[in-house]
């Protein structure tokens, strides 16, 4: 028993081997050991490190992103997360990370360049439809970003937000420094101003969340510029300028300066642990030439007015001018328009493709009435004619048509949509409201989604009835002075929808509504009222809005309605519609006979053939191949 347990295991009836190691197994194992024992404990300590800092860095990243929730949980706002080769990570129907105002145009990203939206329109033509528009990129990469190397854990902690109501893209980050033993959490804001449309502005905010005792310092990069390309020019205060000529196109020159100014090159963390930098950029550029040499000769002049814009915001404090945007694009926001889908929907887009849509077009759209270098009594007209549109929108509703709701990848795909909503809304009379920028093909847009139509005398709602399933809001519509909203609902216990209509503010002047055929007019104030969902033979529109009550009795005996039905009378006919009920009998018959025939060919084939291979004889006698072929 000693003996054996000496011996080392073997199973029992196979023969023990030697184990003899060579030199040269013996040489690779200890070197093995050797890497092993020098590097093992670090990626070991690293790995740790990871481990303990991965949830510290999610509990970071969730903390500032919880302010953004009920923007998001609203459609207002997206939340995109970043992936390692630097680009947003997500679905291909997720909204791309744009930002814009009508004059600067740009995808952030940290090696996207600036593009410069401009009117195709000759120079001293009338005043330019926003449907002709052009766009250029600039060999110019302005984004602001931390030259040290942050790591993996920044990337993977990477969100980034977009804001539709706010016009504002945000990249926020938690990482760690070597050296620190706390948390930095970076948010990088990125604003195309919208009431000053030559701006172009970034702020990178820093908070260190830990015991800190020295001073943490993080140089920045920024602008970076091609020296063949542009000329450095005066500076202009704290502004260095920069010019450059430009071939956009075979017919199409362009001269632009970029007055350019960061706050410092150095992001530094002081001892109450916050810091920042900013960016402030300039872009000035002259109207389209026809050749290099007559663009050159506007130099001087492009120069001037990037310089007059720098030295009206050298001054404003970044806080300022980022209150200055957000209160432009509320203002623009005048309106809006809120959709919950049901499930079985045919046709209508989904309400996150609205608001990217509305996002995108407005984005590509100069905003007229908060340009600041508009004069007040020019201001003042605008907005007049705000109010009275002339017979916008004379048209199908515009939620059916895919070509109007599509998704944008690029800054190509912003402008062309621009360009299609805006031919769409000029072809069927809202010429007046485009004309005016932002704010007028925001209201139209909204008006042709509902297919909405003003007239000398009212306001008409002409949707169509199969879509009124789902719940549909319209928010702050422009009639005369007073403001609307429109709601559409399903009724609690019913199956008919119905229409609360109520004013935003106190009226200015009385205004009244009715329903389909229009039987009895009923004054509209601040308290909604509910009016019923009736469909009329011939189709009608489902609700009139009117200063003239007059008018709106009128209206019942002149549009000359045959018979009225309410909503849900009409979707239990439109269901029924189709074949007669005999047509289906007779096709289910006819298959169902097919079969059982099929079905007795099939036995027959099989019985005659096991006969015939037993030996047996067969009451059936048909053509058969194989019989053919054994004879």
């Amino acid at each position: 028993m000693q003996g054996n347990s000496q011996r080392p295991f073997a199973y029992p009836g196979t023969p023990m081997k030697r184990i003899s190691l060579t030199r040269k197994t013996i040489l690779i194992i200890f070197l093995v050991c050797v890497c092993f024992a020098y590097f093992g404990p670090h990626y070991l300590l690293r790995l740790f490190q990871y481990l303990r800092h991965d949830n510290a860095v999610d509990d970071c990243i969730k903390e500032y992103l919880k302010r953004h929730e009920p923007a998001v949980s609203k459609g207002d706002a997206f939340i995109k997360t970043w992936s390692k080769d630097a680009a947003p990570a997500g679905n291909l129907d997720d909204p791309i990370s744009f930002v814009g105002n009508g004059k600067l145009a740009f995808i952030v990203k940290p090696d996207s360049r600036l593009h410069i939206v401009y009117s195709t329109s000759p120079e001293g033509a009338a005043k330019s439809s926003t449907e002709d528009l052009g766009y250029f990129e600039l060999p110019f990469k302005p984004v602001l970003k931390p030259e040290a190397n942050l790591g993996d854990e920044a990337l993977h902690s990477t969100h980034q937000v977009l804001n539709f109501r706010e016009g504002i893209l945000e990249t926020l980050s938690c990482f760690k420094l070597p050296g620190t033993s706390g948390l930095i959490f970076l948010n990088h804001t990125v604003v195309a101003h919208r009431s000053r449309p030559n701006l172009f502005l970034q702020h990178t905010e820093a908070i260190y969340k830990g015991n800190k005792q020295d001073d943490i310092r993080i140089p920045m990069k920024h602008g970076e510029v091609n020296s063949n390309l542009w000329k450095e020019n005066r500076s202009t205060g704290d502004f260095i300028m920069r010019s450059g000529s430009f071939k956009v196109s075979e017919k199409d020159h362009f001269t632009v300066s970029i007055a350019s100014k960061i706050s410092s090159n150095v992001l530094e963390i002081g001892s109450d642990g916050r810091g920042h930098v900013d960016a402030v950029h300039v872009v000035a550029h002259s109207s389209p030439r026809s050749s290099r040499i007559l663009a050159k000769k506007d130099e001087a002049t492009v120069q001037d007015l990037a310089s007059r814009q720098a030295a009206l915001v050298n001054d404003i404090p970044m806080e300022n001018l980022l209150l200055e945007h957000k209160k432009s694009w509320e203002d623009i926001l005048h309106t809006g328009l809120t959709i919950s889908s049901s499930q079985d929907e045919s046709g209508l887009p989904r309400p996150m493709q609205i608001n990217e849509t509305l996002y995108y077009v407005l984005s590509c759209s100069d905003s007229n009435l908060h340009n600041k270098d508009i004069p007040e009594e020019e201001r003042r007209n605008m907005v007049q004619r705000l109010q009275t549109p002339e017979f916008c929108y004379h048209g199908h509703p515009t939620f059916h048509s895919l070509s109007l709701w599509k998704q944008v990848t690029s800054v190509q795909d912003a402008v062309q949509l621009q360009k299609h909503w805006a031919l769409t809304l000029r072809k069927n009379q809202c010429k007046s409201l485009v004309s005016e920028g932002a704010e007028g093909i925001l209201q139209a847009m909204l008006l042709s989604f509902g297919g909405f139509r003003f007239t000398e005398s009212d306001l008409r709602l002409n949707m169509d009835p199969l879509v009124l399933h789902n719940d549909i809001a319209f928010h702050r519509l422009i009639y005369r002075n007073d403001t609307i909203s429109i709601d559409i609902k399903q009724n609690e216990g019913e199956q008919s929808p119905v229409i609360s209509v109520a004013l935003e503010e106190s009226p200015k002047i009385k205004l009244y509504a009715c329903e389909a055929g229009c039987h009895k007019p009923v004054e509209l104030g601040m308290r909604p009222q509910r009016l019923p969902v009736f469909v009329t033979d011939p189709v009608t529109a489902i609700l009139y809005i009117s200063h003239d009550r007059e008018h709106l009795r009128d209206l019942r005996d002149t549009i000359h309605v045959k018979a009225r039905i309410d909503h849900a009378q009409h979707m239990e006919g439109v269901r029924k519609k189709g074949l007669p009920m005999i047509f289906w009998v007779g096709i289910g018959s006819l298959v169902i006979f097919f079969h059982l025939f099929l079905m007795q060919l099939i036995y027959r084939e099989w019985y005659s053939t096991a006969n015939y291979s037993s030996g047996k004889s067969s009451k059936y006698t048909w053509y058969s191949t194989r019989e053919r072929l054994h004879s």
